[in-house]
């Protein structure tokens, strides 16, 4: 299956793009179109390193006190950098230094949250989505 590319755009697409291949609804004999709908991955940019928040996520959920988290790459007003930001609905109380020590023994120091914020529910859709733009 080929797609033509309108002049002047080239088709850059990489591997944790989704796509999905569209025909008009006008006959069988109409062109398809391949639109790129969303990706699979988000990284997290912190000075040049790629961060995966799943992986951040997974560590963090092995300690006791946390019942659910997500994590998203946040700036930082003096430096104006990313940072990874951890979302925690706590199980048991704990604090920011107890979950920033505990990732600093299992990750490498620039996947390691540098804000810890505790919140008691993780905002989601009406479809049970997280919503991660409210948590920057």
């Amino acid at each position: 299956m080929s797609f033509n590319i309108h002049k002047g755009y080239t088709l850059r697409a990489c591997a944790a793009d989704v796509a999905r291949v569209v025909q008009e609804a006008t006959g069988a004999s109409d062109p398809m179109r391949l639109v790129l709908v969303g990706r699979t991955k988000v990284f997290i940019d912190v000075v040049g390193n790629k961060v995966d928040p799943v992986e951040v996520e997974e560590v963090l959920l092995e300690h006791p006190a946390v019942r659910e988290v997500v994590v998203v790459g946040t700036r930082t007003p003096p430096l104006d950098t990313d940072v990874v930001k951890a979302a925690v609905v706590p199980a048991e109380p704990c604090s920011e230094r107890e979950l920033i020590h505990f990732c600093a023994t299992r990750l490498a120091a620039f996947k390691v949250p540098q804000v810890v914020e505790f919140l008691d529910e993780i905002p989601r859709s009406p479809l049970g989505k997280v919503l991660r733009k409210e948590l920057v």
